[in-house]
């Protein structure tokens, strides 16, 4: 190491959706070199994600500490039942302290890159460039991306063809075979990392944290073996090299926000309620259907402008759009913005399931205790009755509000989530995927859509991964299971900081040779979002 160059105390490498079912094979067939040199160097094992394990709330509670009723993020939308649209979720609306902050609070230099939902970027004493949450069309020239204010433009200088060096996610990725567009991400991602060593030569941080995105992105389009994950996953591994090579006397901690399993079958949620006679549409064009009837031709501007016209002519243009369109897209009145309200007591925005009940908009609110109960226990005997075509049951066990969720935030929570029975079942409420129609509860997902254009040939599973290794990382082989929620306490450990009085998980203090505590204290579209809904959508997060 030259005499410049000052090593970091502890590293966070986020790694989205990678699991060891995935991870090992790879490992084993010596394609990832420094992943392997990380486990025979430290100490690995599961790493338990939220629920829903999703990328905003897990990274959301790894960060501070807390479960989605004491942050308030349940996923990428936010249902708005006043104006009848999804609205993308925003880490602007986390009020808990992220683990780095506090470190900044105590006088640690902290460097901090691309973790989902950490816009806008928080003054620091050091360097934060937030993630793919930001609300804005163009990401990169939003002031808020990053602080201090202007420091990206100081690393990611365009090159001299005009391309910026540094991107929250690729450009293009719709059309392209999974290959491309795993050659796009490991292009954006080595430009992040870039950026990333330069501001940490800069800056010197006591605690760094880099976030890779297109291990997940690809895994939701390919199976295990394909050469795109290969690809995505190599990505990660130079990174890791690279890191290793500069700063050898840094503890690492490898984390990812869930796993990634294939999936073969959709069960169509939004079926199974319209046949318990819960949920209704209208008879209407619904905006995330749009895309659907325009063709793959029509631009996202093109799209924006028709649901602004539908929103601002309302029911009557709606009604005529559908009534022309409905021959071939009969199910192009499936959204939530189309949800007739005076006859919906129940709906699902969740891509696992989670039901919520309508109890404030239109005559089919629920107003009653007593009648809220009634149908919850309607909804759990329903759940746990669906069966496969093969007779296996699809639900293991349903969970109320008050079984997963505390805090100041529960009350937005989903009142039921199911418990899948397999993991290859896609519990899908999305909308924008009814264009066709579909009449089944369950269907082979390759006769409801492509599934490696929209992102449907694998999904999560609730186990990410934990790997660490370093001069005081004195564990090795297999740990205990932990949880994203004992990240933050366990990093604030690492500085000599206590763990906030409302972190909910424990010190992984076997790390570094210690007993590991029991379970930690629990507490009692406008146009500013409209860049972030393409983004969520370009990505595959459908509405």
């Amino acid at each position: 190491m030259s005499a410049a160059r000052v090593a970091p105390q502890l590293a966070v490498v986020g790694l989205d959706g990678v699991s060891f079912n995935v991870l090992m094979p790879m490992v084993d067939r010596g394609v990832l070199p420094n992943f392997r040199r990380l486990l025979d160097l430290g100490a690995h094992g599961p790493l338990v994600s939220t629920v829903p394990w999703q990328t905003p709330v897990a990274w959301t509670s790894m960060a501070t500490g807390v479960n989605p009723g004491g942050h308030g993020v349940y996923g990428w939308w936010n249902p708005d039942l006043r104006s009848g649209e999804l609205v993308p979720a925003s880490g602007a609306r986390v009020e808990r302290a992220r683990y780095w902050e506090v470190l900044s609070g105590t006088g640690v230099v902290v460097g901090v890159v691309n973790v989902p939902m950490s816009y806008p970027a928080r003054p620091v004493r050091g360097f934060t460039i937030a993630g793919l949450d930001c609300p804005s069309s163009a990401p990169e020239d939003d002031p808020l991306l990053a602080y201090p204010r202007g420091v990206l433009d100081e690393v990611a200088q365009p090159t001299p063809d005009g391309v910026r060096r540094y991107r929250v996610m690729p450009e293009r990725l719709d059309g392209e075979d999974t290959l491309a567009a795993a050659a796009r991400w490991t292009e954006v991602e080595r430009h992040r990392a870039d950026s990333f060593f330069a501001l940490v030569d800069r800056y010197r941080p006591g605690f760094v944290q880099l976030n890779l995105f297109a291990t997940d992105h690809i895994a939701h389009r390919t199976r295990p073996g394909d050469p795109a994950r290969d690809l995505a996953y190599r990505s990660a591994d130079e990174f890791l090299g690279r890191f290793l090579d500069l700063y050898p006397e840094t503890d690492v901690l490898v984390v990812s926000d869930h796993g990634s399993c294939p999936i073969d079958d959709f069960l169509m949620v939004h079926n199974f309620l319209r046949e318990l006679g819960v949920l209704h549409f209208g008879p209407w064009l619904a905006d995330e259907q749009v895309p659907v009837v325009l063709g793959p031709d029509a631009s996202a501007r093109e799209c924006a402008r028709l649901v602004e016209r539908l929103r601002r002519e309302g029911r009557a243009f709606r009604a005529e759009l559908f009534e022309r369109h409905r021959d071939r897209f009969p199910g192009a009145n499936v959204g939530f913005s189309t949800i007739d309200w005076d006859r919906t007591s129940v709906f699902c925005t969740s891509d696992y399931g989670q039901l919520r009940i309508n109890r404030e908009r239109g005559a089919g609110a629920v107003v009653s205790d007593a009648e809220h109960a009634r149908l919850l226990d309607r909804l759990t005997t329903a759940y746990l009755d669906l069966r496969r075509p093969s007779g296996e049951p699809l639900v293991e066990r349903v969970l109320r509000r008050d079984e997963l969720y505390r805090g100041p935030h529960a009350a937005a929570g989903p009142d039921l989530t199911p418990v899948p029975a397999a993991t290859d079942v896609y519990f899908c409420q999305v909308y924008s995927f009814y264009g066709a129609g579909e009449d089944r509860l369950v269907a082979p997902i390759g006769d409801v859509v492509d599934p490696a254009r929209t992102g449907c040939a694998g999904d999560h599973h609730a186990e990410g991964i934990l790997i660490a290794a370093g001069p005081r990382i004195t564990a090795r082989g297999r740990l205990a299971e932990s949880s994203v929620l004992d990240i933050a306490p366990t990093v604030l450990d690492l500085f000599g900081v206590d763990p906030l009085p409302e972190h909910e998980g424990v010190v992984l203090a076997d790390l570094r040779g210690h007993d590991r505590p029991g379970t930690g204290a629990s507490e009692p579209v406008d146009e500013q979002t409209e860049g972030l809904r393409l983004r969520l959508m370009s990505l595959g997060y459908r509405i």
